[in-house]
């Protein structure tokens, strides 16, 4: 797996725990693709199962919580994204927005991170298809990078929908929204490309 863009994120989950003063360090995982056909960006949105205690039938970036068995919060990324879709990581692309939330346990700060992974169509030459754990997830959505329509219809946290229009290699994950320039958070919305 080629981390050489975030190196600096090879740190252990208690670390990073430590150092930005929550109870429990967590990925969401943005894997976006290149519709073979029709050339567009999309972006997989995993529905949480119904019978989910916290946030049933809501759509997320695939990821999850740091275990212990996880060396660094890279390893929680690649592990994360085979637990929940099958697909393995070759590239871990960049790190874009944070978010912070609280539960029942505590304060979590959730890390986004851009990665490629193998098997980019599925047999008919299409998008891939994800293998989800129905304990966790009912549905995925392929997403239009570009279309904030897509993203507006599905039920979301408001800190996932926001997360999800951030600013990722170079591109805005979706049009309409608050985005990043440089690394630095801008108060216009971009709609040239």
């Amino acid at each position: 797996m080629d981390i050489s863009n975030v190196k600096n994120r090879a740190l252990s989950p208690a670390t990073l725990s430590k150092q930005y003063g929550v109870e429990r360090m967590v990925v969401g995982v943005a894997i976006i693709v290149e519709e073979p056909t029709s050339r567009i960006k999309k972006m997989l949105l995993v529905q949480r199962s119904a019978e989910e205690k916290m946030l049933p039938n809501m759509f997320e970036l695939p990821g999850g919580k740091a275990e212990h068995e996880d060396t660094t919060i890279l390893d929680t990324v690649a592990r994360e994204t085979l637990e929940e879709t099958g697909f393995v990581v070759t590239r871990i692309v960049e790190e874009f927005s944070h978010f912070d939330y609280t539960t029942s346990r505590g304060l979590y700060r959730q890390l986004n991170f851009v990665v490629e992974v193998e098997g980019s169509a599925s047999q008919s030459g299409g998008l891939p298809i994800p293998t989800l754990n129905p304990e966790e997830h009912q549905a995925y959505r392929w997403v239009a990078v570009k279309d904030s329509d897509s993203l507006g219809s599905l039920p979301m946290t408001p800190g996932m929908k926001e997360g999800c229009s951030k600013r990722s290699e170079g591109y805005w994950l979706l049009d309409g929204c608050l985005g990043w320039l440089f690394g630095k958070c801008v108060l216009q919305i971009k709609t040239e490309y």
